[in-house]
Formats: C-alpha cells, sequence, structure tokens
C-alpha cells in the first residue's frame, strides 16, 4: 500500500512515490504534476515530475474520481457528500457540482467536466459549472476518456460496452460489451 509505480514507454516499472496512505484516483495535469487522492485519510497528495511530494488538499471523505483541466484546476469527485469539488492551482476549493453521485470524471479541451453518476447518465458541467445532461448508456459508466478527435469514449460497468459519442453528437458503438 501507499505506493505508486511509474512504466516506460518500453515497460520498464520504477517507484515513483511511497507514503500515499491507500492510493484510490489518480489525475495529471498539464504540467505534469500527479495528483493522488487516500482511501484513509481523505487527503489529496501532490507530486511534482521529479517526485516532491505534498498534501495539495483535503477532501474530508476519500475522493473516489479526480480529474484534471488545461488551466491546472483538479476537480475531485467525492460521491459520500454527492459532490465535486473543484480546486484552483494555488489550493483554492469550492463546490463545482452538488446533487449528483458522481461515479466517474475526465475534462475536454474547452475545460467542460463531464461526469458520469451512478446511474446511466452522463452529466456535462461547463467550466462555470452550469450542468446539463450529456447522454444516457445502457448501464452505470465507469470510465470516461476523450480522444485526440474529441469524441468521448465511454466504457460501461455492466455490458463491458465502450461508446463513442462524437462531438456532433452521434453516438455509436466502439466497442460491443460481453
Amino acid at each position: 500500500g501507499g505506493i505508486i509505480l511509474k512504466f516506460s514507454p518500453d515497460g520498464t516499472r520504477n517507484t515513483f512515490a511511497t507514503d500515499v496512505g491507500l492510493p484510490y484516483s489518480l489525475a495529471i495535469d498539464a504540467s505534469g504534476n500527479l495528483f493522488v487522492s487516500d482511501w484513509d485519510t481523505g487527503s489529496i497528495y501532490k507530486l511534482t515530475p521529479k517526485g516532491e511530494k505534498s498534501i495539495f488538499a483535503t477532501t474530508e471523505i476519500a475522493a473516489k474520481f479526480l480529474a484534471c483541466d488545461r488551466t491546472g484546476n483538479l476537480f475531485a469527485g467525492v460521491p459520500l457528500k454527492h459532490s465535486i469539488f473543484k480546486y484552483e492551482p494555488n489550493g483554492a476549493k469550492s463546490d463545482f457540482a452538488t446533487g449528483i453521485i458522481p461515479n466517474v470524471l475526465t475534462t475536454d479541451k474547452d475545460g467542460s467536466v463531464y461526469a458520469g453518476d451512478t446511474g446511466n447518465t452522463i452529466f456535462k458541467f461547463t467550466p462555470d459549472g452550469t450542468k446539463s445532461e450529456f447522454a444516457s448508456v445502457a448501464t452505470p459508466p465507469r470510465g470516461l476518456a476523450f480522444d485526440a478527435s474529441g469524441n468521448l469514449l465511454v466504457a460501461e460497468s455492466v455490458s463491458g460496452a465502450i461508446s463513442k459519442f462524437a462531438s456532433n453528437d452521434a453516438q455509436s458503438v466502439f466497442l460491443a460489451g460481453r
């Protein structure tokens, strides 16, 4: 427990950091800083590219999902608080979204935050926090990622399917489930 491993492109494994509690979620910002949520303490550690470690923030209850936008903001999904918190690069915290049980998070190139909830809905939050329903999938989302073309890929938990949402809102099956 408490070890972060780093794998190089050739598969070489190195220990990047130790003593980070019980790591639960990871996110990397545009500057290469790694953020790690600690399940035990609710702390969010910041590790610089050189491996320097500090406590960046504390959520009291573990942040299960982390995501960074291009301007250096960190978003922490805390399902037990029904919230997504926003941390600015200087550590200032604000309630970004409430009334949602986040199940997964990601950000797009424009700074919008996408959050899957414990149901089958994916919500989109603009940088100012305006919420809209972006899409629905057959089973709760477990992974969200944008590809280089700006398409949102959604991995579903129960079906194992991966859906693709194009920037023009067209939905297709990228990979069929089990």
